[in-house]
């Protein structure tokens, strides 16, 4: 089985998932209300039951954007040097960051320095073996970092509008490309087709 097609399985799966749990909802919603002594019809039931799952999805799947925002894909088109003073927004800055927050320092930059993210790989790609589960020289891959810290982030997703494509690209077998340089787009995302292939689109290590 290849992997869009394994991707799409999943998500299509996930969505079921939260459906079954959503119309689980409804019928709690549906059972307190009539224990609450009121009169519930068919039209009652099929509205609660669709609120139920619309909200429960909305909160799941979607990305819910107040204003358009200018789409940017690829690392550098966020994370560069704004700050010369305290480094805000570079890799090295956010990797500083993050390990403060644990007590430690960040051993091989400066939160001035501005790297790409290919530098970050040399300590950061998957390691194997012994270091299974972890980076090849860092306590965690670089997967295991930005995936958790992007997606969790109310700024990444609402305020700049951000998804799986800010920072992926995929290519025609289905596999998941690191878009290492600021991508050329449209107002959509979609990469300038006079400058393609989309230049510093990388296999993930």
């Amino acid at each position: 089985m290849n992997r869009q097609l394994t991707t799409s399985i999943l998500i299509a799966t996930t969505i079921l998932l939260i459906t079954v749990a959503a119309v689980g909802l409804s019928t709690v919603r549906v059972g307190a209300q009539a224990q609450s002594g009121g009169n519930l019809t068919a039209a009652d039931v099929a509205r609660i039951a669709n609120e139920t799952v619309t909200n429960v999805l909305a909160k799941q799947l979607a990305f819910p954007i107040e204003a358009e925002v200018e789409p940017r894909r690829g690392c550098p088109a966020c994370h560069t040097l704004v700050n010369t003073t305290s480094g805000q927004f570079t890799l090295a800055y956010e990797a500083h960051v993050a390990t403060a927050a644990r007590n430690r320092t960040h051993p091989a930059f400066q939160p001035t320095d501005n790297p790409n993210v290919t530098e970050c790989f040399s300590c950061h790609a998957p390691g194997n073996g012994t270091r299974a589960g972890k980076g090849t020289v860092a306590p965690l891959a670089l997967r295991d970092i930005v995936h958790p810290a992007h997606l969790g982030s109310q700024i990444f997703k609402y305020e700049l509008g951000g998804s799986c494509f800010s920072c992926h690209n995929v290519d025609g077998e289905g596999n998941w490309l690191i878009l290492s340089q600021a991508v050329d787009t449209n107002d959509k995302g979609v990469p300038n087709p006079d400058n393609l292939p989309i230049p510093g689109a990388i296999p993930a290590p």
